[in-house]
């Protein structure tokens, strides 16, 4: 059996039925509506579809096989139908790719303004295995920006609080916190040897050369990593490094003081996008744009990709 994908509107528009799917569209000449009256019922028996027009559907993407999702966590069921409209392969079950993404482990270094909501759209994704690297304590100039911390937070390690809030929400997801501030390799070694992280992401911003710091230590391990920044006009986020890290060219060689000014607006938006990233990449890692660093400008809204 197939069935359309769920985000899939189907039109006639004489002489054309019309498939919508995202930002595609695609027509077939239909003046006596015979593929727009078999293709409205959404959901057909392999025989019911000629060869050709089952792999014109297969081809597009445009359809799943039916698939359950009685066991999964409520939360969790907005996600499955998003990855079944994003899932790159047919045949591929959007459960299973919730299922991985469960089981993934990340190190999440830095939790201020952009730490913080890539943690919050992490566990929303479903993510429950954190390794945490925090140094810092609350701060009440923070909380103009930064999620989980309120003004009874002040003082206390940031890593503390983001456990506790976290084991409140679900009791499933591990937090691992490490107190140490992050000066050279070897304090990340000490750090997270012992953890079999799947993705690292650097959201801390000192020291000046904490990016050359990540970067070393990631690709000795061959973990995948991201890391973004946000100044007063732009903020950058990317590239993902993996496998070899040829892509060196984009590390931060100006090795830059980070600016005082900050607002949640900024950090959340470059959150939102390295956090959107890691996403794509547990997807479909065979995305260019992944690999490349991206900046935003917040004046005019564009963003420019810079080549490897």
């Amino acid at each position: 059996m197939l069935r359309f994908k769920e985000a899939v509107v189907i039109k006639h528009q004489t002489p054309y039925c019309s498939i919508y799917f995202g930002t595609n569209l695609f027509e077939i000449e239909d003046p006596d509506l015979c593929f727009f009256n078999l293709l409205s019922k959404r959901e057909w028996e392999i025989e019911e579809l000629s060869t050709e027009l089952r792999d014109f559907l297969i081809d597009n993407s445009l359809v799943v096989k039916p698939y359950n999702i009685e066991n999964i966590d409520a939360k969790l069921v907005k996600n499955i139908h998003f990855f079944e409209n994003k899932q790159p392969n047919f045949g591929s079950d959007p459960v299973n790719i919730q299922k991985n993404i469960c089981q993934k482990k990340v190190i999440i270094l830095g939790c201020g303004g952009i730490g913080t909501v890539v943690l919050k759209n992490l566990i929303s994704f479903g993510v429950k295995h954190f390794l945490i690297i925090e140094f810092d304590n609350v701060e009440e100039s923070n909380l103009n920006r930064q999620l989980f911390f309120d003004a009874n937070h002040i003082g206390c390690n940031k890593g503390s609080i983001i456990k506790e809030i976290i084991s409140r929400f679900d009791k499933d997801i591990e937090i691992n916190t490490i107190n140490i501030r992050v000066n050279k390799v070897e304090d990340l070694q000490s750090a997270c040897n012992d953890y079999d992280a799947d993705f690292f992401v650097n959201c801390a911003d000192t020291p000046k050369c904490i990016n050359d710091i990540v970067y070393e230590y990631c690709k000795a391990r061959s973990i995948p990593f991201i890391q973004g920044a946000v100044g007063i006009e732009t903020g950058y986020w990317g590239p993902i490094f993996k496998g070899n890290f040829i892509n060196t060219i984009l590390l931060d060689t100006e090795h830059r003081e980070p600016v005082m000014g900050s607002i949640s607006s900024t950090n959340m938006t470059i959150g939102a996008l390295i956090s959107n990233d890691i996403l794509e990449f547990w997807i479909n890692d065979k995305q260019e744009n992944l690999y490349r660093r991206k900046s935003l400008n917040f004046r005019d809204y564009t963003i420019e990709f810079m080549e490897n």
